[in-house]
This record gives C-alpha cells, sequence and structure tokens, in this order.
C-alpha cells in the first residue's frame, strides 16, 4: 500500500459534506487515514493508503468526486513538545 494526498477545491463545504464522502470512499477500497476540511479556504484533503495512484484516481470517479490534486505523500508524525512553562 501506498500512501496519498488527494486535494478538492470545494466551495461551500462543510465537515458533514466531507464525513459522507469519506464514508463513501472507504466503500471503495481506499484506506481513509484522516479527513481534512480547511473552512474559509474552501479545501478538503483526504491522505488515503491504496494500491496505486490509479485505485485512488478510480475511487473518486466510481464516487462521482471531482479531485484537483494527488501526490504521493509521507506523513511525518511530530514528537510530543514539552511546555514552556515550568
Amino acid at each position: 500500500m501506498a500512501n496519498f494526498l488527494v486535494e478538492r477545491y470545494w466551495p461551500g463545504v462543510t465537515t458533514v459534506a466531507a464525513e459522507a464522502v469519506t464514508a463513501s470512499l472507504a466503500d471503495r477500497g481506499l484506506e481513509i487515514v484522516e479527513t481534512i476540511v480547511t473552512g474559509p479556504d474552501e479545501v478538503c484533503f483526504w491522505y488515503v493508503k491504496a494500491a496505486s495512484l490509479r485505485a485512488v484516481e478510480t475511487a473518486f470517479a466510481a464516487a462521482s468526486i471531482p479531485i484537483d490534486r494527488i501526490a504521493r505523500a509521507t506523513a511525518v508524525r511530530g514528537r510530543p513538545t514539552r511546555s514552556s512553562g515550568r
């Protein structure tokens, strides 16, 4: 499995709408790691695991979800930081 970041400019996007799309995509063979809605910027991102870029494209097309960009991606998890107040 490979990781991909999918971006969609989506005027008027709501969290509820993004959740519905995420559920639909999960039923199409993608492992949805995380969905991010940027609110005022009207952009939605999906961080997904899939067998290939083509599998991502196919899943979004089958769900009738337009996409603006797909890129291979790697998540870099931050480490917990110490509080600056002691």
